[in-house]
C-alpha cells in the first residue's frame, strides 16, 4: 500500500520548508502536551474529596507569568524569522538565467507559455531538472492558487495584478499541480502536471516543439514585436523620444515620474496598466494622447495572452544585449519616429473608437 504522509520534495527550497513545517508541528505537540499534562496533574490532586491543603492560593506568580510570555514570544519570532528566509527568496528576484514561465489561470485550467521558446501547454509544465523558472502569471477571472505540493509552491493568481514565484526543480518526477482557491462549480476538475525532465530529455521535448510536437513557434518576443507594430505602438514610442510618448528603449526597470507627483518603477504591472488604462499612469510631460486597450477578445481589445507578449517585448528593449528578437525585429523597433506636426493615426482612430465606445 503506496500511502505518503509527505509530497516529495522536488525544488530547491523545499527541504527549508519542510524543517519549518516539522519544527512548528513539534513545538504545537510539546506545548500541548505540558498543557494536557498539567490539566491532568491539578484535575487529580485537587479534585473534590482530596486531603490537599487549599489555604492561602496564590493570586500570582510574577517570574512564572514572565516565564510563559518571554519563552513563547521569543519562540514566535525565532520561527517568524527563519521563514522570512524562505520567503525572501521564493518571492524575491530570481537568477539571472531563469526560465521564464507565463502562466494564465481562468475557469478551470492552466495555460503555460514557455517565453523563450514560445511553447504554449495546458494543464501541464514541462521543466528541465536543476534549472531556475520564474513563473508571472495572472487570473483571466477570479482568483486562482497554483499550488504544487512537491516543489512547496504556492501562489495566487489574481486578476487584473501579476504576481511571480521562482523555483528551481531538483528531481525528475511527475507532479500534481492544483488550484488551492475555490473559483466556481469545476474547481475540482483545475489540476494537471508538472514534468521535471532530464537535460536530455528536455531538449529533446523542446526541439519537438512540446508535447503538441509544433513545427515552429514563435517566442513571445517575437509576438511581442509582432503586437508592436499591429497596434500601431511604434508610431509613438519608436528608438527615440517622440513629441506623444516616451521610447520603450531602456525604460524597463527604470523609475519614472507621474503626471500626478508621484514616482514608479516600470514593471510589469506598470506596463500593464499604461497600456489597457494609459492616464491612471501616465509620465510627467507626455500629453494624455492614448487610449487604453480593454482586454478581452473584440475588436479594439487585446487578450491576456498578447499583453504578456507585448510587455515580454518591451522588456527586450530594456538592455539590447539580451534581447531575443530578431534582426529584422530590431530594425524595424529603431525606425524614425513619426513627425511631430502630423499626429499619429492610431491614436486618432482609437480615440474616435473609445468616444463610440
Amino acid at each position: 500500500m503506496n500511502f505518503p504522509i509527505m509530497p516529495q520534495t522536488a525544488s530547491n527550497y523545499a527541504v527549508s520548508i519542510d524543517d519549518i513545517y516539522f519544527t512548528l508541528v513539534a513545538l504545537t505537540v510539546i506545548f500541548t502536551g505540558i498543557v494536557t499534562l498539567m490539566l491532568l496533574v491539578f484535575s487529580v490532586r485537587y479534585r473534590r474529596g482530596t486531603k490537599v491543603s487549599r489555604k492561602n492560593p496564590s493570586t500570582g506568580n510574577l517570574y512564572m507569568e514572565l516565564t510563559w510570555s518571554i519563552i513563547p514570544m521569543l519562540l514566535g519570532l525565532w520561527i517568524y524569522g527563519w521563514s522570512a528566509i524562505p520567503y525572501s527568496k521564493i518571492y524575491g528576484d530570481p537568477p539571472s538565467n531563469a526560465s521564464e514561465i507565463y502562466l494564465i489561470g481562468k475557469r478551470w485550467m492552466w495555460h503555460f507559455q514557455h517565453a523563450n521558446s514560445g511553447i504554449r501547454e495546458n494543464n501541464e509544465l514541462h521543466l528541465e531538472v536543476g534549472k531556475a523558472v520564474k513563473v508571472t502569471m495572472i487570473s483571466q477571472d477570479v482568483i486562482h492558487g497554483f499550488y504544487v505540493p512537491a516543489l512547496r509552491l504556492k501562489r495566487d493568481c489574481l486578476p487584473g495584478r501579476y504576481n511571480t514565484v521562482w523555483f528551481r526543480p531538483n528531481k525528475v518526477g511527475k507532479y500534481y499541480l492544483f488550484c488551492s482557491e475555490y473559483c466556481g462549480t469545476n474547481h475540482s476538475e483545475m489540476t494537471g502536471y508538472v514534468y521535471v525532465l532530464s537535460p536530455q530529455d528536455y531538449a529533446q521535448w523542446k526541439a519537438n516543439g512540446g508535447s503538441e510536437h509544433l513545427a515552429h513557434t514563435l517566442t513571445t518576443v517575437e509576438i511581442g514585436h509582432d503586437l508592436f507594430e499591429k497596434y500601431g505602438c511604434i508610431q509613438c514610442h519608436g528608438a527615440q523620444d517622440n513629441v506623444h510618448g516616451p521610447t520603450m528603449n531602456g525604460l524597463y526597470g527604470t523609475t519614472v515620474k507621474l503626471s500626478n507627483g508621484q514616482s514608479s518603477t516600470v514593471d510589469d504591472n506598470f506596463l500593464r496598466t499604461a497600456i489597457i488604462n494609459p492616464q491612471a499612469q501616465r509620465i510627467a510631460g507626455w500629453p494624455a494622447v492614448m487610449s487604453g486597450f480593454p482586454v478581452g477578445s473584440g475588436d479594439g481589445q487585446i487578450s491576456e495572452e498578447n499583453l504578456l507578449d507585448l510587455i515580454s517585448y518591451i522588456k527586450s528593449l530594456g538592455n539590447a544585449q539580451q534581447a531575443t528578437v530578431s534582426a529584422a525585429a530590431k530594425a524595424s523597433a529603431t525606425a524614425a519616429a513619426p513627425s511631430a506636426a502630423h499626429p499619429p493615426k492610431h491614436h486618432v482612430s482609437l480615440a474616435t473608437k473609445g468616444q463610440s465606445r
